[in-house]
């Protein structure tokens, strides 16, 4: 009897913190902090892929920098 009692209690207080905790989340929805701010990784993203592009070769073809050219040979 007593243990039936104390497993009554016990789950009685956890049902009780359970709901209590989700009662209180549920006000906030979203993510706290603010919402009002630039996307300074965007930005940098789409700046870093423009010049890229710019930088691109006619034919498609990027030489990694610091790579000697064709034109040079070991003597």
């Amino acid at each position: 009897m007593t243990a039936l009692l104390l497993f009554t209690l016990v789950a009685g207080l956890v049902i009780y913190g359970l709901q209590r905790n989700h009662v209180r989340q549920s006000r906030h929805p979203a993510l706290a902090g603010s919402v009002n701010f630039t996307d300074r990784d965007a930005d940098r993203v789409r700046a870093e892929v423009a010049a890229a592009v710019a930088r691109r070769r006619p034919n498609g073809h990027r030489r990694p920098a610091g790579c000697p050219t064709l034109t040079t040979r070991a003597a």
